[in-house]
């Protein structure tokens, strides 16, 4: 009886075949990640003058943890949204890592204090945390 040389032949259907692309993921619907690698010196959570300033810090994250990045944009700027913030407007100067970004993020942790970072994807990627108004960026009249 002659050997079936079908068995010993690789198949030729869809393992072949690359899979289709899957879509882009919506980051949007993310909820977002909190880098502090890049924090800039002197305007770390360690730098905070205050505990109470370091408490809020840490529970503005768990907060904003929760949320997604849509609702995070959508929301009021001085409660749990964000804001953009132009590169001109900023005082310090720019991690090389980021010298690339034209706009920056700001996130509030204690009342309207500021943290300001770089968002890629869904993570944000703090950079300053200011403990009094103007340290980073010049906020206006108020």
């Amino acid at each position: 009886m002659a050997k079936d040389k079908s068995k010993d032949r690789p198949s030729r259907t869809r393992e072949n075949q690359l899979p289709a692309p899957s879509a882009p993921r919506n980051f949007d619907e993310a909820t977002p990640k909190f880098c502090l690698a890049h924090l800039a010196p002197s305007f770390g959570i360690v730098d905070l003058p205050e505990d109470r300033q370091r408490s809020e810090f840490a529970k503005s994250i768990e907060r904003l943890s929760k949320m997604t990045w849509r609702q995070i944009r959508l929301a009021y700027k001085h409660g749990n949204g964000s804001e953009p913030l132009p590169k001109n407007q900023i005082l310090r100067n720019i991690p090389e890592r980021f010298a690339d970004q034209e706009k920056f993020v700001v996130l509030r942790y204690d009342g309207n204090l500021p943290m300001v970072g770089v968002r890629i994807e869904d993570t944000f990627h703090v950079i300053w945390v200011e403990a009094a108004f103007g340290d980073v960026y010049d906020h206006g009249s108020k």
